[in-house]
C-alpha cells in the first residue's frame, strides 16, 4: 500500500500549501475560509490510473482510493462548513 500512502501524504501536503497560497491572497479571511477553499481546490484523481505502463490492478487500487477522497473531502468540507 505505499502507493495509496503517497498519494495521501501527496493530499495533505497540498491542502497545506493550498490554504497557505489562499491566505497570502486573501489576507483578511479567516483561516477556515481558506482551508475549505484548499479542500474544494485539491485534486483528487491520480494520474497515473491512466498510465498503461502501470499494471491493472494497481490503477484499480489508485482508482479506488481516489474515489474514497472525494468522499473524505465532501465530508471535512461539510463538517467545515
Amino acid at each position: 500500500m505505499p502507493i495509496v500512502a503517497s498519494v495521501f501524504k501527496g493530499m495533505t501536503l497540498n491542502n497545506y500549501f493550498g490554504t497557505f497560497a489562499a491566505q497570502l491572497i486573501f489576507p483578511n479571511e479567516p483561516s477556515i475560509y481558506m482551508l475549505l477553499l484548499a479542500l474544494l481546490l485539491t485534486p483528487t484523481d491520480a494520474a497515473v490510473v491512466n498510465d498503461t505502463k502501470m499494471p491493472k490492478t494497481i490503477r484499480s487500487t489508485i482508482n479506488v482510493e481516489s474515489g474514497l477522497n472525494d468522499d473524505i473531502i465532501s465530508l471535512l468540507s461539510l463538517l467545515l462548513s
